[in-house]
């Protein structure tokens, strides 16, 4: 597990900080207000297969790569380039966390947000790629995609009586 106390600092490596269970009780990510993590815009990943696997992000990363078990965000979050699902579901801890990711969503077989927990908070993306056998239960809330964007859905896309739509400008 990795923690980032306040007034701490992590740089990470431009290649892939990967993160493998997390502490008992705890988080398997935590970077905690006022800590700050320097991505270098490399990819932390994080593979423990348990469930519900935590993520108290309060800095933004650059890439995230989810695989295994269940992940949940335990605050608005914020994904400077690319969240990779690939496999098990990622949900919001109360359902009203916000998830940001700049570039692209992909969700693999057998990836899925939501299915856990239902999401009521904005969900917000650049580029939302739903594989053959992957699950994306938007929000009840909006999902937001930007104007230029693309939904390239080939795996099963349920609106969750949210409301869809494509803004101009940039997150």
């Amino acid at each position: 597990s990795l923690t980032i106390e306040s007034g701490g600092e992590y740089d990470a490596t431009n290649g892939t900080t990967t993160i493998t269970s997390m502490t008992t009780g705890q988080y398997g990510l935590n970077i905690k207000s006022g800590a700050t993590f320097t991505h270098n815009d490399g990819t932390v990943s994080l593979t423990d297969a348990d469930d519900t696997l935590s993520m108290e992000i309060s800095d933004k990363l650059y890439n995230l790569s989810l695989e295994g078990g269940t992940k949940k965000i335990r605050s608005n979050s914020t994904i400077e380039n690319k969240l990779t699902i690939v496999s098990g579901d990622l949900y919001s801890h109360n359902g009203s966390e916000t998830l940001t990711v700049t570039g692209e969503l992909e969700i693999q077989s057998g990836g899925s947000t939501g299915l856990t927990i239902a999401w009521t908070g904005t969900m917000t993306f650049g580029y939302l790629d739903i594989q053959s056998g992957g699950t994306y239960k938007a929000t009840s809330g909006v999902t937001t995609m930007l104007a230029g964007s693309t939904l390239k859905d080939d795996g099963t896309y349920t609106h969750n009586n949210g409301t869809f739509a494509v803004e101009v400008g940039t997150v």
